[in-house]
């Protein structure tokens, strides 16, 4: 018995040290081995019924701790290594903050970050803290390594400067939540950027160790009750005129507050490229801009960053394309607007949303029950020079979230909505040719060209 107890003791002990590490799930071990060891202790045995208890509690654990894994940033495939550099800057009403992705240099000696730094995964939890959630529920990305080496120095072999990229992070979300797609982007030869955005960020890591996140005002204007039975009705419905009226009806609702904060986000990315182009001082951050295209910018995002990217490009005259990761599209001024750049827009599965939203919509409008081309899906009302769907995913595969499963098909085609975006970019800002992104289309049987009618 006291081999056992030894053995229980020992398990127990790594289950807590992992649990602090980062990997919680290991956490739900740590209740079990106490009981079983006071167990022994005071009573010499541990009864049959106890012991099948804690046989079906370790096999949940067990199944909980692999259906989660530690998510690893996948290889990069582009020429370049890539490091990463978080500059703060002053703005004219606030401090600033951008993650740069860069190809580098890194000396032998430097080894590649974890996902997240300990600052910032306590910042990121702040979205948990406003929402009542726990906040350990990010802590498995301290285990995760990228493929970016921190602060490394920048490529100077390279012809020419590197074009830049944009990104705006979703409600609730951070500007790390598609590290493995701006590390990848970066290994191409781009410069790509990511801006935090205090307000409706997840959290801000600032360098002096403050940490800032979503206001409560924020978080009620994204749930807001008396708009999401609008919403959700325009969002499902297939018939062209009911949209239309759903859709003014909602922008009563939303415009004076998710539009106003995908404007105030457009200018806070403006100020951010401002003063990039304006910053003097000599170190590493300059160095990587004497080597970025500042005059010709792509701009991306997911979420409500997608409605921020689709702004700019109406908006900022340095605007050569964007992209729009399954963003609702907030920017209501310019419905019915022919953009000035080429716009992609990729949709997640309307079927999926119809199963999740189906409760909130208004009685007598239901979501699609066939899938087709011409499936009605949102900023339908908006001009875009390619939309898309991605089958069989929800809203969250636009982010790194796709790489914490085991579920291969939705690692892959993530990996095939990085390459698209990376392509769509060659194409636009490269000059390369467009044969890449529609090969990448075809050879994908889960994305789809939707055709409006």
């Amino acid at each position: 018995m006291t081999i056992l107890l030894t053995i229980i003791l020992g398990l127990t002990a790594i289950s807590a040290f992992r649990g602090w590490q980062g990997r919680w799930q290991m956490g739900l071990l740590l209740p079990l081995g106490v009981i079983l060891s006071l167990v022994i202790i005071f009573t010499g045995s541990v009864p049959i019924w106890l012991w099948a208890i804690a046989g079906l509690w370790a096999m949940l654990s067990v199944w909980i701790l692999y259906s989660a894994p530690v998510p690893h940033t996948p290889p990069l495939t582009g020429p370049y290594k890539v490091g990463l550099h978080v500059a703060e800057l002053s703005g004219q009403s606030e401090r600033h903050q951008v993650y740069l992705w860069y190809p580098a240099n890194p000396t032998a000696e430097m080894m590649t970050r974890a996902y997240l730094t300990k600052q910032e995964a306590v910042a990121f939890a702040g979205v948990y803290k406003r929402l009542k959630m726990p906040t350990f529920l990010n802590k498995n990305y301290l285990l995760a390594r990228t493929e970016s080496y921190e602060d490394a120095p920048v490529e100077t072999s390279a012809v020419g400067a590197f074009p830049m990229i944009m990104f705006n992070h979703g409600g609730g979300m951070s500007p790390l939540q598609n590290f493995s797609m701006m590390q990848e982007l970066a290994s191409h030869g781009y410069i790509v950027g990511s801006v935090s955005h205090p307000e409706i960020s997840a959290g801000v890591a600032w360098r002096d160790g403050q940490s800032q996140f979503i206001t409560e005002e924020t978080l009620a204007n994204i749930k807001n009750e008396d708009g999401i039975e609008v919403q959700t009705s325009y969002m499902l419905s297939q018939d062209t005129e009911q949209r239309r009226a759903l859709f003014n009806e909602s922008r009563k609702i939303y415009e004076p507050t998710l539009g106003g904060l995908t404007q105030n986000m457009a200018q806070r990315t403006r100020q951010v490229l401002d003063a990039l182009a304006a910053h003097q001082a000599p170190g590493l951050l300059a160095d990587i801009l004497n080597s970025t295209d500042l005059t010709k910018i792509g701009f991306w995002g997911m979420s409500l960053g997608g409605s921020v990217s689709h702004r700019l490009c109406h908006d900022d005259d340095r605007a050569v394309c964007g992209i729009n990761l399954d963003g609702m599209n907030w920017t209501y001024e310019y419905v019915d607007r022919k953009i000035p750049t080429p716009f992609l827009q990729v949709y997640s599965d309307p079927f999926i949303q119809a199963k999740q939203y189906q409760k909130y919509a208004r009685e007598g409008i239901e979501g699609p029950t066939a899938f087709s081309e011409e499936v009605r899906c949102p900023n339908d009302f908006y001009d875009m020079s390619e939309r898309l769907i991605m089958k069989n995913v929800g809203h969250m595969f636009f982010t790194d979230q796709s790489l914490s499963t085991r579920h291969k098909t939705t690692q892959q085609n993530y990996r095939d909505i990085t390459s698209l975006c990376l392509a769509t970019f060659d194409h636009h800002m490269k000059r390369e040719s467009a044969e890449k992104v529609a090969e990448i289309i075809s050879d994908n049987p889960d994305i789809v060209r939707q055709k409006l009618t």
